[in-house]
């Protein structure tokens, strides 16, 4: 292939509704099913449903502090933030996947500002990731329509393109 497609997903947990932008193209792909794998290791498709428990901000107020290890104060972008990490391990069939999350937040505000999350496995199946979540920014105006699950005007459905491959 050509590298990676720069994309656009727009979830809507609360209805159920899953949409891939791809502006390079001006088409979109709607999700209707998921690849996903069992602690059996067995491939199976799984339908997109409505997933209301799905809620970013409770999982950012629920972390439970007591079970985190605090970590020095550091300074990051101009300001002064806490440090904490949580480590939890999920044990499998197929074999053991370590998660470590370290949140960074502003004490004033008790919100984080980065976090960064690590996931290493010893299962054959799963890859080792580290991803990294920063520039939040909370209650900040925004265009009801940034969150559209309908495809934007001038793009095209990419579905058919993308049942062939598979």
């Amino acid at each position: 292939g050509q590298g990676p497609k720069h994309y656009v997903m727009i979830s809507d947990y609360a209805e159920g509704k899953f949409m891939t932008l791809f502006p390079a193209d001006k088409g979109y792909v709607i999700e209707r099913e998921v690849m996903g794998i069992d602690d059996k290791g067995k491939v199976h498709k799984e339908k997109l449903g409505p997933l209301p428990q799905a809620d970013f901000y409770a999982a950012i107020r629920t972390v439970p502090l007591d079970q985190a290890k605090k970590l020095s104060d550091r300074e990051m972008d101009g300001r002064l933030v806490s440090g904490f990490q949580l480590v939890a391990t999920r044990e499998r069939a197929a074999g053991t996947s370590t998660y470590t999350r370290t949140y960074w937040v502003d004490p004033r505000s008790k919100l984080p500002v980065r976090i960064e999350t690590t996931i290493r496995s010893t299962d054959p199946k799963m890859s080792n990731s580290e991803f990294v979540q920063r520039d939040i920014v909370f209650d900040a105006p925004l265009d009801e329509a940034l969150f559209s699950t309908d495809p934007p005007a001038g793009y095209h459905d990419l579905s058919a393109a993308t049942d062939e491959k598979e």
